[in-house]
């Protein structure tokens, strides 16, 4: 467990470091606001600036942040990256702009596809962190979103149980319980679609429980 936030925090710092240093230079001339990607609910992802991305040894090379996430958002899965950039997903998950957080949403659970190692428990933690803080704004993104799928809310579950099982090492039924109660009362002034669909949500949480200590 220390290990894991060790590494998962030396990278995050990593990135935070970066992100301050491309603050402090001057804008690069060809740095350009990207187009809006409009979505079959009229999202739109608005003045998203390029940001100069360092060459990437042994991956595709990317100009910014933006344009590896949509390559991730039309493959649909988690594209080959330097540790970083990859990172930068599980970061953007948190957008506080209103105007990309569908965007964001739906390459952060695209990413899960193909994910392993040190980023499938950097997903796993925020999974439970998101579900358990914006828990109606996780219902609303995936009740208007058909990009979305119910594969997609079995990697949810998944990696939510992932993090039950590092963070509440054999007591996770208990956690899960804990869960299930907190996100019932979160969403119980909600539309009925919402609870539904979290409900499924915390089923399928339990069956992840149940395939493991059967």
């Amino acid at each position: 467990m220390k290990y894991r936030l060790v590494i998962i925090g030396v990278l995050i710092l990593q990135l935070s470091c970066i992100n301050q240093t491309d603050k402090k230079k001057p804008e690069s001339k060809d740095s350009q606001t990207h187009s809006a990607l409009t979505t079959s609910k009229s999202d739109s992802i608005t003045n998203i600036e390029s940001t100069n991305m360092e060459p990437q040894v042994g991956y595709k090379k990317y100009p910014s942040e933006f344009e590896y996430y949509k390559d991730v958002y039309s493959q649909e899965k988690l594209m080959p990256a330097d540790d970083i950039l990859m990172l930068s997903i599980t970061d953007s998950l948190f957008t506080k702009n209103p105007e990309n957080e569908l965007f964001y949403f739906v390459v952060f659970t695209k990413s899960m596809i193909g994910s392993d190692g040190f980023y499938s428990e950097a997903l796993g933690l925020s999974c439970y962190n998101f579900i358990t803080t914006k828990s109606t704004k996780f219902a609303t993104h995936f009740s208007s979103e058909p990009k979305l799928t119910e594969d997609d809310l079995n990697n949810w579950a998944d990696y939510i149980f992932g993090e039950i099982q590092i963070s509440r090492e054999n007591e996770e039924l208990e956690a899960i319980m804990e869960l299930e109660a907190q996100l019932i009362d979160d969403i119980k002034a909600s539309k009925i679609e919402y609870k539904e669909l979290i409900e499924r949500l915390i089923a399928k949480i339990k069956t992840s429980h149940n395939r493991t200590f059967k």
